[in-house]
């Protein structure tokens, strides 16, 4: 006696009920990427002109979930006027345009914002240069 066996599939529509399945996986996946990078890209609106530095680091606090650490030795958020208009702007390029040509840096690490000096970093430098 010799059988032949052929594959018989359990269900004929089968194949068309996995594809189905494996399209709306993808999708899902993709919507929810999406909805996650939304809730990290805050935008802000300030319509500022001739305040200080730290007046426009407190509306963003206002505005959104960060919040900002910095030395209280930072004279120059208190001393230095900006003037800016911006809405609905990234956090990051209303930082820039207030930090820029300041000798100040700030890094994002979850919802806190660090300011430091970048001054140390040159006079430190420059010492070790003169020994």
């Amino acid at each position: 006696m010799n059988f032949k066996l052929k594959p018989v599939a359990i269900w004929p529509g089968m194949s068309k009920i996995f594809l189905a399945m494996k399209l709306i996986a993808v999708l899902l996946f993709i919507a929810l990427s999406q909805a996650h990078a939304d809730g990290y890209a805050q935008t802000v609106t300030i319509h500022e002109n001739n305040v200080p530095v730290e007046k426009i680091l407190l509306k963003i606090e206002k505005q959104t979930a960060y919040h900002f650490i910095y030395d209280s030795k930072l004279d120059i958020l208190k001393t230095r006027s900006v003037t800016i208009n911006a809405d609905n702007a990234s956090i990051n390029s209303i930082l820039d345009k207030c930090l820029g040509g300041l000798p100040v840096s700030y890094t994002i690490i979850q919802q806190t914002i660090a300011l430091k000096s970048d001054e140390g970093k040159v006079a430190g430098a420059m010492v070790l240069e003169l020994r």
